[in-house]
């Protein structure tokens, strides 16, 4: 990814590996300028088959219940929904958090108006400053529970 450290992609990496494996699905990276990082599908021998998602995905620094709600950036929330529909999957926005925990929310049932400015305290640059929706808690699913 352009602006991405390579610590970060290992992170999330590791993330996916573990949501294809709980999912029972395939899980793979679109090209690096694409808007949706993530695409997932479910394999049928050699029949080729739709996508069953488009994923975005996030490691977070801290543990899922610290605050009470999960943001996701605005601009991820529309790479997401704009790309779903076509592709006539579910947009998926997936994040993994301190202690190995991985929760994931369907972004159709996240309610995008609950949006504020935000981003990290000690931002890398200016860019990590930007329009975000707080989710709550009890929209999210932990990924050894429910599969999407």
């Amino acid at each position: 990814m352009i602006f991405q450290r390579k610590e970060d992609r290992d992170a999330e990496d590791a993330i996916m590996a573990k949501c294809a494996f709980a999912w029972n699905c395939t899980i793979r990276r679109f090209g690096g300028l694409c808007p949706v990082d993530w695409y997932a599908l479910r394999e049928e021998g050699n029949r080729p088959v739709p996508l069953s998602g488009v994923l975005e995905c996030k490691d977070r620094k801290h543990p899922f219940r610290q605050f009470p709600t999960v943001w996701i950036s605005v601009r991820k929330w529309m790479n997401l929904t704009n790309n779903a529909p076509g592709l006539a999957c579910d947009p998926i926005f997936v994040a993994g958090f301190t202690g190995g925990e991985i929760w994931w929310v369907n972004v159709w049932t996240v309610d995008a108006t609950k949006n504020r400015m935000g981003g990290r305290r000690m931002m890398r640059t200016e860019y990590d400053y930007e329009p975000v929706i707080d989710v709550p808690l009890a929209q999210w699913k932990s990924i050894t529970k429910e599969p999407f």
